[in-house]
């Protein structure tokens, strides 16, 4: 199993990239957000992989980049340790007995979380020479 099947609201990403799965090893983490009042967690990340053919509206902004931002959901159990410097990150999720586990690793910091659910939010793209983050 992927970790596309264990996203809810996926179905942008199974679209744009079809069969194949891109990876979560060697994504570009931007913002990790966390909201007590909702009790989740917002990653925002750069894909490393573009798909085979990009959506014609990516094509015609020459987008280069597919962020994702992704929300893990009613989380019971919660660790980190603050990421240094930017580093390759790579994002690990597991289900185990009807929740979610989820590890989040660079060389310079670590989040891992067990959650109810995660949920895609948002899938863009942008030129990487015209970088925005949200």
């Amino acid at each position: 199993m992927s970790w596309v099947d264990l996203v809810i609201h996926s179905k942008g990403i199974k679209a744009i990239y079809g069969d194949h799965t891109p990876s979560l090893t060697g994504i570009d983490l931007h913002k990790v957000v966390f909201d007590y009042d909702r009790i989740h967690v917002t990653l925002v990340f750069d894909l490393p992989e573009l798909p085979a053919t990009l959506p014609a509206k990516w094509q015609k902004r020459e987008c280069d980049v597919v962020q994702i931002e992704m929300d893990l959901i009613e989380i019971s159990d919660l660790s980190a340790r603050v990421w240094g410097s930017r580093t390759s990150t790579s994002i690990h999720m597991v289900e185990s007995q009807g929740k979610l586990n989820v590890s989040v690793q660079s060389e310079t910091g670590e989040l891992s979380a067990t959650a109810d659910f995660a949920s895609l939010q948002r899938i863009s793209a942008y030129r990487s020479d015209v970088k925005r983050h949200r």
